[in-house]
């Protein structure tokens, strides 16, 4: 009896399940001889394969799952040349055909979707503008209109398309299709008033602040956007000074505004805190801390393994004390006659303090740089402060090196014993480590390349001389 009984019963379960597939993508794709079709879609700023589609007869795909996709704009991939075409998918409606060309795409019909319909649409619409626009051009080439009338004809057209676009907007709320134009549509600066500089600075305050104006952060579908991550680049990295204070301001306003859309949130919060943890520029290490101690140790982040997430907690917590601005962790070390040095004790208008070590190949090409950097900037109260992190037996390596790397103008100093612990206190992963600071031992710039120290320091000095200036002047 369960003989006769089991490919009945199996033969309803796949039936079952076809019939209740909640995709279901029909596709027709004439001309295309390849067996196999990708399908592909945008995830911050990777391109990833969504699954791997094969002929059911010639020209003809299909793709079926229970599992809804996630919404987004998507892509089937040609083979072998990845030539592609895009497809929307909502929440609702995941269910329609696909008919194309491979030899001419603007043959592509997209029926029982209807905000994919809209979509090509708007894409034959715009071919259709851009074709206006080539021929508004070429009529001021040929002189049979004047530029001044070539122009307003493009800003009449301009104005057109974005009322247009305004209209699909409006029609089509709530669908990725509209998001999309919406995310995409340009703005108009004001003109404001003042000098040339604080115009200038008013319009960036403003172009800044309206940026992502039309960019829902918190649609789950902007992820698998080809233009999610380019806004997201720009906004962090042309439009927010490089600095730690106010790429965190940026960071903040991003995620909180992606906190509705959880993989969107998750996707940034971990490819931020991977950015700004192998950054090169200098003081950036603050927004690492920043995200780790203000979102990742305050449990936002439950998709890290405890260990990996002790350790990034870890890290930050060692690493917040010596952050620029923060006043540099006391500690006491030896000179090579055994005489102390403690940091808060001694007096200079700027240290500098290399961590290093006689065998650290990097440290021998950075000592040249110092060494004529020490000479130079003596008189303006700069001393070079050495640390060398060799201990035990190791320890006296410290001292022929400093004369073999030509250190004898610098103050010298080590812990044999590692009593003071200041390796830890300042986070040495690797030598050199070069931070300067200001006569009360803030913290004015940290892991600092030894070639860049004379520059660094120029600036400084002509930054202090500058606010001493204004300070005289204000006082008369």
């Amino acid at each position: 009896m369960r003989k006769t009984l089991l490919p009945l019963i199996f033969s309803l379960f796949v039936a079952s399940v076809f019939a209740n597939s909640v995709v279901n993508i029909e596709i027709e794709y004439k001309n295309y001889e390849n067996d196999t079709l990708l399908i592909a879609y945008h995830f911050g700023e990777k391109i990833l394969i969504q699954d791997t589609l094969i002929a059911k007869s010639k020209y003809k795909f299909e793709y079926k799952r229970e599992e809804a996709l996630d919404p987004g704009m998507y892509m089937l991939v040609a083979k072998p040349n990845n030539t592609f075409f895009q497809f929307l998918v909502n929440t609702e409606d995941q269910e329609f055909s696909i008919k194309t060309d491979y030899k001419e795409k603007e043959a592509t019909e997209i029926s029982g979707s209807e905000e994919n319909e809209a979509f090509y649409s708007y894409i034959n619409y715009l071919s259709k503008q851009r074709v206006l626009l080539s021929e508004i051009d070429t009529l001021v080439s040929k002189n049979e209109i004047t530029q001044e009338e070539g122009n307003q004809q493009k800003s009449d057209l301009a104005d057109t398309v974005e009322a247009y676009q305004k209209s699909l907007i409006e029609k089509h709320q709530g669908q990725v299709f509209s998001m999309i134009i919406n995310a995409n549509m340009t703005f108009e600066v004001p003109s404001f008033q003042g000098s040339e500089e604080e115009k200038e600075l008013q319009k960036y305050r403003y172009y800044k602040e309206h940026y992502l104006d039309g960019v829902d952060l918190g649609n789950p579908a902007s992820l698998r956007t080809p233009f999610l991550h380019k806004k997201i680049d720009f906004y962090i990295d042309k439009l927010t000074p490089i600095n730690a204070d106010s790429i965190n301001l940026s960071l903040d306003f991003l995620l909180n505004q992606m906190k509705p859309a959880e993989k969107t949130f998750q996707y940034y919060l971990s490819h931020f805190l991977n950015k700004y943890g192998n950054s090169k520029y200098i003081g950036l290490d603050g927004a690492y801390v920043h995200l780790a101690l203000n979102y990742y140790d305050k449990g936002l982040a439950p998709w890290v393994k405890e260990e990996n997430l002790e350790e990034i907690v870890s890290n930050a917590k060692s690493m917040e004390p010596t952050l620029i601005g923060k006043i540099a962790p006391d500690f006491t070390t030896f000179e090579e006659d055994g005489d102390e040095f403690t940091l808060s004790l001694f007096q200079a208008d700027y240290t500098v303090l290399i961590f290093w070590a006689p065998d650290c190949g990097h440290c021998t090409k950075a000592m040249p740089y110092l060494v004529d950097f020490q000479e130079k900037y003596k008189d303006d109260g700069v001393r070079v402060v050495s640390i060398c992190n060799q201990i035990g037996k190791k320890y006296e390596t410290c001292w022929t090196g400093v004369t073999e790397k030509n250190m004898m103008t610098f103050l010298n100093t080590g812990d044999q014993y590692m009593r003071s612990r200041v390796t830890s206190k300042y986070f040495v992963r690797s030598t050199p480590l070069i931070l300067l600071m200001d006569k009360d031992k803030k913290i004015l710039l940290s892991k600092i390349p030894a070639e860049n120290m004379d520059s660094i320091m120029m600036n400084v000095l002509e930054t202090e001389a500058k606010k001493s200036k204004e300070v005289i002047e204000e006082k008369g």
